[in-house]
């Protein structure tokens, strides 16, 4: 059965042959799936570099108060929660980054270590998470314990009335989080089915021969005539020849 047939002068796809297709190379389909996940999977440990993030957890205030009995209003936290993004511009200014990386020894630029670090607001409240990103899981977790220490004091010398408080601190991880080897593994199977599914697919179109009459009526060719078998005359005289010499040779006898 033809993948693709001619219907009154127009080139139609026959989803049937093509599942049939598709389910007879099945075993090929799901070795190509499984070997380009492990070569997707061998290529992420041996070329990408493992990253471990750590994460620090702080809250912002923005007004100070010696009386412990003061309440804070709605209107403080809002406030508090828009000021996140001047916080976390303050943060990552060089002031802040220079001091962390004189304390951890870091010897990279300050632009470089920047897009390793992240600020993100939670839930849209006045409470902010900075994490780190790094190929060591206990420089990542350094990096973000000394923003969390230095941060407060540059932030109170720039913004009045300003309050951080650490929330938590950060700990060294015990996974790494870039790459992801689950969505790697993933990634490398649905790419080995779709491009196996495309090879079987192309060849099969591209494959013109005529293998029988069903393939010209499919085309709707006519079929002038058809050379008939000799395969089952030929084993019939040769077993007419065999069988006469036989009786042949016991007559002699």
């Amino acid at each position: 059965m033809q993948i693709v047939k001619k219907q009154q002068r127009r080139i139609e796809v026959n989803l049937l042959a093509v599942m049939r297709l598709l389910w007879q190379k099945k075993w090929w389909i799901l070795l190509a799936g499984v070997a380009s996940a492990v070569l997707f999977y061998l290529a992420s440990l041996l070329f990408i570099t493992p990253l471990y993030s750590a994460s620090v957890t702080l809250y912002a205030n923005n007004s100070i108060s010696t009386d412990k009995n003061t309440s804070i209003t709605t209107s403080d936290m809002n406030a508090s929660a828009r000021l996140v993004d001047t916080y976390a511009a303050i943060i990552m200014s060089d002031p802040v980054l220079d001091q962390v990386k004189e304390e951890n020894n870091i010897r990279m630029s300050t632009a470089k270590l920047i897009r390793h670090i992240s600020i993100t607001q939670v839930y849209d409240t006045e409470v902010f998470k900075i994490t780190v990103n790094n190929p060591s899981a206990k420089t990542a977790a350094n990096i973000a314990n000394s923003i969390a220490e230095i941060a407060p004091g540059k932030i109170a010398e720039i913004v009045d009335g300003c309050s951080i408080k650490i929330v938590s601190n950060a700990k060294v991880p015990g996974i790494k989080s870039y790459p992801d080897d689950e969505r790697t593994i993933a990634m490398g199977l649905v790419i080995g089915l779709v491009l196996a599914v495309l090879v079987i697919c192309t060849i099969a179109v591209l494959d013109t021969r005529v293998k029988g009459e069903s393939d010209l009526y499919e085309w709707e060719y006519p079929v002038i005539g058809a050379i008939p078998s000799f395969v089952g005359a030929e084993r019939k005289e040769t077993g007419g020849t065999a069988n006469k010499e036989k009786s042949s040779n016991e007559f002699d006898r």
